[in-house]
């Protein structure tokens, strides 16, 4: 989908990355993995720097994102919406996992960390 509401858990918004007509099969199908894996990681676990307001913060060129080092460095990251589309960004989204940030990675370890749990003693 590339219109409508955005950051559904019901939906991926991967739409914008299909307007370059040269990308193969491959390359669209790791750009959906991909997309799921940031409306995932970003949007349903909050665990990227200002998830909420990704799309606002990550617009290069932006007074914010000149004076925030810990946002450039996730420029093509997991955190980045913009990755779909800046050209300098866009080939970690179509030719491979999308990299993480290194204390994004953190925060998303501790919500999937093992959870151990016992089943009930009656079952």
């Amino acid at each position: 989908m590339g219109t409508g509401r955005t950051h559904d858990p019901d939906h991926v918004f991967a739409g914008s990355i299909f307007s370059d007509k040269t990308l193969s099969a491959n390359q669209q199908l790791q750009a959906i993995g991909n997309a799921i894996v940031h409306e995932t990681a970003a949007h349903q676990f909050h665990s990227t720097y200002v998830e909420a307001q990704d799309q606002l913060w990550y617009l290069r060129g932006t007074i914010a994102a000149q004076k925030a080092p810990a946002l450039s460095a996730r420029y093509g990251t997991v955190a980045d919406s913009y990755a779909f589309v800046w050209p300098d960004t866009k080939s970690n989204v179509t030719n491979g996992p999308i990299p993480i940030n290194p204390d994004d990675l953190r925060v998303l370890q501790q919500y999937l960390r093992p959870v151990h749990a016992e089943p009930p003693e009656d079952r």
